[in-house]
């Protein structure tokens, strides 16, 4: 590979996607390598600590050290590294991971202003298979916050409508760029790789949307996706979740006047109030119009940039995957 004795900042970089593809090659083999893991764990790319908690999560039961690698990512800076070590604590639902790891996330996030609502949202369908030891925690003091972070500002006194958040990552869903991939996907995609890859942890997919009854109900559920849209369609949702939002999933945040920050989907609206159902557990509150300070427009929980970091493959193979899904077999 003659990029690899480029000198300074691309030699490192690219020494280390050498080092993410031999991560790959222990991971179709389903062989951990605990070293090789650490080293990605720490790496100055956000999309690579991303993919190595994806990885954690994935062997979490076969590594020596798996609190130790996810604790830190899950106190990352950059979002979402937080938001792969979160869902990887879900995807491991025990005592160890409720302490360590999710008390820990909610903790600091709780404290940042504003919040991120893609990582509220994870953290409570991370939380809801630990219910079980929720009980013996209760007691759980955290120390002083590293580092420390300016207290929120009380909401405004009169509702404001804000607007909805950027709707693109690297990727951009072009004519021209679509045009290319779907000939891609129907030339070659490999549906079987493409259900490996909708299934990764550091994805999230499963968390939010549902196949045959199992995953997430924070999305719509997508058994017939292929067989209901075109795979332009698919593509352009997936890159811009922002331009194509199912009626009824289109989110929003409700600043209440007494602090509280409610995040879901309108379920009914009238004279009375508003009243906001919570995808991750289903619950609805109904706020007065009184009672609403401000009401933030989210659009798609589906974060931007969610599919940046995927290989030209596994982008190919994830689109002929959902593109056959509702199809005759």
């Amino acid at each position: 590979r003659p990029e690899a004795r480029l000198p300074g900042q691309a030699g490192r970089l690219s020494s280390e996607r050498t080092l993410v593809e031999v991560l790959g090659v222990f991971e179709a083999h389903d062989t951990p390598e605990p070293g090789l893991l650490k080293k990605l764990c720490v790496s100055k790319d956000p999309n690579v600590r991303a993919y190595a908690a994806g990885v954690v999560a994935r062997w979490y039961d076969r590594l020596p050290n798996a609190i130790s690698l996810l604790n830190p990512l899950a106190e990352d800076t950059i979002p979402r590294v937080r938001l792969a070590a979160i869902v990887a604590a879900g995807n491991n639902p025990t005592e160890e991971t409720l302490k360590s790891v999710l008390i820990n996330a909610q903790y600091i996030e709780a404290q940042r202003n504003p919040h991120d609502p893609f990582i509220d949202l994870a953290g409570r369908a991370a939380s809801e298979p630990m219910k079980p030891f929720r009980s013996t925690l209760v007691g759980i003091q955290r120390g002083p916050l590293r580092p420390s972070v300016p207290p929120a500002t009380n909401p405004p006194s009169s509702v404001k409508l804000s607007p909805t958040p950027a709707a693109t990552g690297k990727l951009r869903a072009t004519p021209e760029f679509v045009a290319e991939l779907v000939k891609e996907v129907r030339a070659s995609g490999d549906a079987r790789h493409g259900a490996e890859v909708f299934r990764r942890a550091e994805l999230a997919c499963t968390a939010c949307h549902s196949i045959e009854d199992k995953g997430g109900k924070i999305g719509p559920p997508l058994d017939a996706i292929g067989s209901g849209q075109p795979l332009d369609f698919i593509i352009g949702a997936v890159l811009e979740p922002q331009r194509e939002i199912k009626e009824s999933y289109e989110a929003v945040e409700l600043s209440a006047k007494d602090g509280r920050k409610l995040t879901g989907y309108i379920v009914a609206r009238d004279a009375t109030g508003v009243t906001l159902r919570e995808p991750a557990t289903g619950a609805e509150t109904k706020l007065a119009p009184a009672d609403v300070a401000a009401e933030k427009q989210i659009g798609s929980f589906m974060p931007a940039g969610l599919v940046d970091a995927l290989s030209r493959e596994d982008l190919r193979d994830l689109f002929r995957y959902l593109s056959e899904l509702g199809k005759p077999k």
